[in-house]
């Protein structure tokens, strides 16, 4: 067993998927496969299944999957300590899940400058629903995560992060374009766009719909998209309208590609939370990386 096929086996089932860990790894699917099968076939046991083009941890898998990590984790402990002691403060990889707002708007410039502070720090940042999110942090597959939305779960700390405002985005030949106010009777007429479920931003607006008597089931939902991304562009075609995180649409607002319109007695922020593992110990890198955020 040699720690090349761990690695790879451990970014196989964090990744799902044998060409994404390829990528991580830098190795060709092929290869990927191989080291797979080297393993199993050392082990004697099937550790991973492929069920419609998922990868399914065997219980065997779980077991070395689980044992897998802490070897990895002690090595890069070891390299740091390593790296410490000839003055090279912070080794190692860091693993960050966040929402595409986040992800595409405010983490590539935080990442870059991290990363020229600490130069040998290796950042893997995967964009992911809120949902998700959780699941990879109580599964131990992240090291941190961002959220747009405020969960419960004993095994998280939650700590405020930043917050945006969520808006509602119509085309400009909308009627709503020309109004400065609408009520929220009215706007239940309209067909409205949302992000998919487990989605933080569907959380938040339904939540606050919800604190004004109204179900979800009530909203004339048309279609759920996968991401801020279509969100916008449906809004653009003139498919619907939508509520979206300001920062995400400035541009088109600014050009008057879209219109914003307020909502009577309906001022929504988006609040952004930064999520840790209650029971695991942060690593050097965490560490560092949570006081560049002054968090």
């Amino acid at each position: 067993m040699e720690f090349r096929e761990l690695k790879t086996f451990c970014a196989v089932v964090e990744q799902e998927s044998f060409s994404r860990a390829g990528q991580i790894v830098h190795l060709s699917q092929p290869t990927v496969s191989l080291q797979i099968k080297a393993l199993e076939n050392e082990l004697n046991v099937k550790l991973l299944d492929r069920l419609d083009r998922n990868v399914i941890l065997t219980a065997a898998g779980q077991i070395l999957y689980q044992h897998a990590k802490e070897i990895l984790e002690r090595i890069d402990r070891l390299k740091g300590a390593i790296c410490e002691s000839s003055g090279q403060k912070v080794y190692g990889k860091i693993t960050i899940g966040t929402g595409v707002t986040i992800g595409e708007s405010t983490m590539p410039q935080l990442l870059g400058l991290f990363k020229k502070k600490y130069p040998l720090v290796e950042i893997s940042l995967k964009i992911l629903d809120t949902s998700a999110i959780i699941k990879q942090m109580l599964s131990h597959k992240l090291d941190m995560g961002i959220i747009g939305a405020k969960i419960y779960n004993n095994n998280l700390t939650l700590k405020e992060f930043t917050s945006d405002s969520l808006i509602l985005i119509v085309h400009p030949s909308n009627p709503f374009a020309t109004r400065e106010e609408v009520t929220l009777s009215e706007l239940l007429e309209e067909p409205i766009l949302v992000r998919e479920e487990g989605s933080g931003t569907r959380m938040s607006i339904c939540n606050e719909f919800y604190k004004r008597g109204v179900n979800e089931s009530e909203m004339n939902i048309i279609m759920e998209l996968g991401s801020t991304g279509a969100i916008k562009q449906a809004v653009l075609s003139n498919q619907g309208i939508a509520f979206i995180n300001q920062q995400a649409v400035q541009n088109e607002l600014n050009s008057g590609l879209i219109n914003k319109v307020l909502v009577k007695d309906f001022d929504l922020k988006k609040e952004f939370y930064l999520v840790l593992h209650q029971k695991k110990t942060k690593s050097k890198i965490l560490e560092a990386f949570l006081r560049f955020l002054e968090v």
